[in-house]
């Protein structure tokens, strides 16, 4: 766990970062989905074996909650593509034209993220805030560090593999290794006259036809062994019950060691979040992600129970994550169009820094307010605007400015407070054109329609929330198309004019 966080640190620092083994990647995302984001957002999810084509669709569901829906297609990647060359790569890409705060996932290789304060990531200029950072942990190793823990099985995967000398902590306990890793040991026991009464069958001296599927079937073999039996059978094999009992012991051995090794490095993470927020004791929700991690029987027990124990300063709650990659992207997504309506609206700075005063109404000074107060207190302070600023792209304001913006309010801003200082700064803009821009933060290709179902959701969840009899109230004047979309430059007019049928 400490050679992990070592190289951890050697990946963020910019002098070490060529050398580390653990390359600790910033991804350049600022902020993690609050419950404000909506839309339809099309996800691609390229894995080790397969590819996802996902439709996210994020806002209100059903019970009138915001929710994540998905409708997705598999396809597997053929054997020739996934040992292609770099250049059938090129080809192909010229014919076709491409409340978490960690995760990780336990697939056929194996991977974690989480959000590390800005002041360690040296790759990119500013220290306000968080970014998530893509640890690819699976590459340590490389520089000697797990010399001591490699056996005779590692070093012949490892060996054997596509990249020897790479993911050497990936190639230990990575789905698409740990069957292979207990066919090695079942053939040195063989070797050693202990299984199989010294013989061993071709198809079992054939690399890479124990699957690592095989593993989970024994190890959640009932006490009949019939499971077991019959898989060794499908290997040509004559196997006694003493021989499926020590098959078992290996398949057993071999993923308690891939848990183990996957705990000590998401407790490194952990531990490290706790000493770089300064927190006597951190809570922390961890997503998780991965065929290893849902299908083994006893992976996930192990998983949890070690990380819980190498972590005593940190209460962990595990959310297992369904669809994850592919809802992940499709989230980020979703919060970068909602910044990027933000930054469209407000905040926006001109070649001499100055800044563009906003001009929407009550409403988009709502969602500005609910986007600026992160932390949901009610009240924007420094910190506030130091993260909301830095999400936005400007990373090293000065106290000095923060503090004038702040003395502006004569005291907490709070929203009442907000909407006096905007109403200032509006006054002789036009109401029409205001609430036409308040909109627009919710039609960024500039359609002319928000849905209903989701600007409803917007009422009634941000800033001076709507009540439902409020919400039911303004529909009952608002042109809804069948499809379910509000005309809004036609309501804009109704609230500024008047309803016709009212004449």
């Amino acid at each position: 766990m400490r050679r992990m966080q070592k190289e951890m640190d050697r990946g963020l620092k910019l002098d070490t970062h060529e050398e580390a083994s653990v390359k600790m990647l910033p991804t350049y995302v600022r902020s993690t989905p609050e419950g404000s984001e909506v839309g339809d957002f099309l996800s691609l999810d390229l894995g080790g074996t397969n590819f996802r084509v996902m439709l996210v669709k994020v806002g209100e569901g059903e019970e009138g909650q915001w929710s994540v829906t998905t409708k997705h297609q598999m396809y597997s990647i053929p054997e020739d593509a996934m040992t292609g060359t770099a250049e059938m790569v090129s080809e192909c890409l010229a014919k076709r034209a491409v409340k978490t705060r960690a995760g990780t996932v336990f697939c056929t290789g194996c991977n974690a993220c989480y959000m590390e304060e800005m002041e360690n990531v040296e790759l990119v200029e500013g220290d306000e805030g968080r970014m998530c950072v893509n640890t690819e942990w699976g590459a340590f190793g490389a520089s000697g560090e797990l010399d001591e823990f490699l056996l005779e099985y590692d070093r012949v995967v490892d060996e054997t593999s596509l990249n020897p000398g790479h993911q050497l902590y990936e190639k230990m306990i990575g789905g698409k290794y740990i069957g292979e890793i207990v066919r090695l040991v079942l053939l040195k026991l063989v070797n050693e006259n202990l299984l199989f009464h010294g013989e061993a069958s071709e198809k079992l001296k054939t690399r890479g036809s124990f699957e690592t599927r095989f593993v989970s079937q024994i190890e959640s073999d009932a006490d009949d062994r019939k499971q077991t039996y019959n898989i060794l059978t499908s290997f040509e094999l004559l196997p006694s019950l003493t021989d499926c009992d020590i098959v078992r012991m290996a398949c057993e051995s071999v993923s308690t060691r891939a848990a183990q090794m996957c705990s000590a490095g998401l407790a490194g993470v952990i531990n490290r979040m706790r000493e770089s927020r300064s927190e006597e004791r951190l809570k922390i929700t961890v997503g998780v992600d991965g065929s290893v991690y849902k299908l083994h029987p006893s992976f996930k027990d192990q998983f949890h129970a070690t990380v819980r124990q190498l972590t005593p300063g940190c209460d962990i709650t595990f959310l297992q994550s369904e669809e994850a990659s592919g809802r992940g992207a499709a989230l980020i997504s979703a919060v970068a169009c909602k910044m990027a309506c933000l930054i469209g609206q407000y905040g926006q700075f001109d070649q001499q820094g100055s800044e563009t005063k906003p001009e929407f109404g009550e409403l988009g000074e709502g969602l500005a307010f609910s986007c600026i107060d992160q932390n949901r207190d009610g009240i924007i302070t420094k910190s506030d605007l130091k993260e909301t600023y830095s999400q936005l792209g400007k990373l090293n304001m000065k106290d000095e400015e923060l503090d004038e913006m702040l003395k502006e309010g004569k005291g907490p801003i709070n929203f009442t407070v907000f909407l006096a200082l905007f109403g200032e700064k509006l006054n002789g803009t036009d109401p029409e054109e205001s609430i036409l821009n308040a909109f627009k933060l919710f039609d960024p290709s500039g359609t002319g329609h928000v849905n209903k179902d989701e600007f409803k959701q917007l009422l009634l969840t941000q800033a001076d929330k709507f009540t439902p009899e409020e919400v039911e109230q303004m529909f009952a004047v608002t042109p809804i198309d069948v499809a379910g979309n509000i005309d809004y430059k036609s309501l804009c007019y109704i609230i500024t004019h008047g309803d016709e049928k009212e004449d």
